[in-house]
């Protein structure tokens, strides 16, 4: 028979007798754990805590973790993040592709020999995440150097939409500031990609791309660092306080 009285005995004798290797009071684990375990169940990682709090926790990023793969803090395991696992893409159907030549001298390869001809320009990787199978889709914009994320909402995947997108980046940050932003884009072989040339050339047809080109950083941070605040701003973007990052899925809530 399960008795509540008994099993919290249980556990303060197993807590005690867990804290005996280390030269902690009440008092210490309770205001670590009062900074610590608040965020951690936000999703914010360990580290990310460490850093934006060394001065209050004065404890190493592995005496931290000691602590609570010894149960001595609210939060558990269970609430540091993990590695996102990735479901295998499933294949397109080849019937999908604009045209099937518009992959000459864009494969991998050349894209490798390139970069080494140019290894001053700077990688942007777009992809696109899709939910339910025929429904809203999101175009993602990686900015590989200073670890940002953009993300445009679709409403269907195909490369007219990613065209869409890319047409009035050009005419809202003006086509100096896009060469800049966007001198090389990586791109996978889905079909919303399929018509290269539309998002490297302006409507006149004029080349928009490949042209010349941090820690404990945020990406908000690296990006206004190098481009200034005001890009930031047209993206609609905001810094958020460190203690008020939420990385959990309660953000979606």
């Amino acid at each position: 028979m399960y008795k509540a009285s008994y099993a919290q005995k249980e556990y303060e004798l197993v807590r005690r007798e867990s804290r005996s290797g280390f030269a902690l009071s009440e008092s210490e684990l309770r205001q670590i754990n009062d900074i610590v375990s608040p965020l951690l169940i936000k999703g914010q990682s360990l580290h990310h805590i460490a850093v934006h709090h060394a001065d209050e926790l004065m404890k190493s990023e592995r005496t931290l973790y000691s602590y609570i793969n010894s149960g001595l803090f609210t939060a558990r395991n269970l609430d540091m993040p993990r590695t996102v696992r990735m479901r295998p893409r499933k294949n397109v159907s080849k019937n999908l592709k604009v045209d099937r030549a518009c992959r000459l001298g864009r494969d991998f390869s050349c894209f490798q020999t390139y970069m080494e001809e140019h290894p001053d320009l700077s990688i942007r990787q777009i992809d696109s995440v899709e939910g339910s199978k025929g429904g809203a889709v999101l175009l993602t914009i990686h900015f590989v150097e200073q670890g940002l994320q953009l993300a445009f909402l679709r409403q269907h995947n195909d490369s007219q939409s990613v065209i869409d997108i890319f047409n009035r980046l050009y005419l809202g940050l003006r086509p100096d500031v896009f060469i800049e932003l966007f001198p090389v884009l990586l791109a996978d072989n889905g079909s919303e990609f399929s018509n290269p040339s539309a998002i490297e050339s302006d409507m006149q047809g004029n080349p928009r791309t490949r042209r010349k080109k941090l820690g404990n950083k945020s990406p908000y941070e690296m990006f206004k660092f190098q481009y200034g605040k005001e890009l930031l701003d047209a993206f609609h973007l905001q810094k958020i306080p460190a203690d008020e990052i939420i990385l959990s899925p309660a953000l979606l809530k």
